[in-house]
């Protein structure tokens, strides 16, 4: 998929795509949205999570801001780690 492809979906215009391949039994949790964000939890033990994300144009201008996917560490998205033997905590929060 690229990212002119997603740009074309009207639902996902002034939006960041989040993109995740995951080894299957990855556990995906999205809490009730709060007031200041959104948070995602991730948690997988048969291999590692890729993370992908694409900030789409406003109205109308069927492109991506930068024309790409970037990493979770390229992009604006805040993210903590997963600390092992304990409950998901908050691993992707965006603004």
């Amino acid at each position: 998929m690229r990212t002119t492809d997603i740009c074309r979906i009207e639902a996902f215009r002034e939006q960041v795509v989040i993109a995740i391949k995951a080894p299957e039994e990855t556990r995906l949790e999205v809490p009730a949205p709060k007031e200041d964000g959104i948070q995602i939890h991730l948690k997988g033990t048969r291999g590692p999570i890729s993370v992908l994300t694409c900030e789409t144009g406003g109205e109308g201008s069927g492109k991506a801001v930068d024309g790409s996917f970037s990493t979770l560490e390229d992009s604006r998205i805040h993210t903590a780690p997963l600390l092992k033997d304990q409950p998901l905590q908050p691993s992707v929060k965006t603004p």
